[in-house]
């Protein structure tokens, strides 16, 4: 009765007292147990697409600014980090998974990675960006304000913040038997106005 995950999980399945984000733990053992086999089972068998579409909206803009610097958040094997490493000059990665880094220290996308948990890990960091990237991240999060509030503080003026979510009719968000949340897209764009 005291594993958060477990709790979770049953919270997830019960839709009863649904907690405002994933715990750490639950996150870092799913991703952790996941990282060898992610990028051949998202590629090839789910037809990830969430940087392709990051880039799609973002690229207009991206072509006409200098090279720049990137925060990807929840970097995972850098699948992002891939398609946007041509734009930066610098490209920082946070997960919170060590396997998942390991596999995108391989690769050499980054110029940096740090293993954390993704508000900590911004709490953590000196320097701010003109692209805070968060491909599939932040379904992990029931409530966004920490997030969102976090984000804004290591933005560059006029800097870019581009994330994916799952959208749902449930204000503000729900929880789904998948594990994931669902977002409310007007309170997402309130959340976003009040952190500015």
């Amino acid at each position: 009765p005291d594993n958060e995950s477990v709790r979770y999980v049953l919270s997830a399945l019960t839709c009863i007292d649904q907690p405002l984000r994933a715990p750490v733990e639950y996150v870092r053992s799913l991703f952790d147990n996941y990282a060898k086999r992610f990028d051949g089972e998202v590629i090839e068998k789910l037809h990830y697409r969430v940087p392709q579409l990051l880039y799609a909206a973002l690229k207009d803009r991206l072509l006409l600014l200098p090279s720049i610097s990137i925060l990807d958040l929840g970097c995972g094997t850098g699948l992002c980090g891939a398609i946007f490493k041509s734009f930066a000059h610098r490209l920082v990665g946070i997960d919170i998974s060590a396997e998942m880094i390991a596999i995108s220290q391989e690769k050499a996308i980054y110029d940096e990675t740090l293993e954390s948990d993704l508000v900590e890990g911004m709490a953590h960091l000196n320097e701010s960006f003109d692209l805070i990237l968060a491909g599939d991240v932040f379904v992990y999060f029931g409530q966004l304000d920490e997030v969102f509030k976090e984000c804004a503080k290591h933005l560059l003026p006029k800097g870019l913040l581009a994330f994916t979510l799952e959208t749902g009719d449930m204000a503000p968000f729900e929880l789904q038997k998948t594990g994931r949340y669902t977002h409310f897209s007007p309170d997402v764009f309130d959340s976003l106005t009040r952190a500015g």
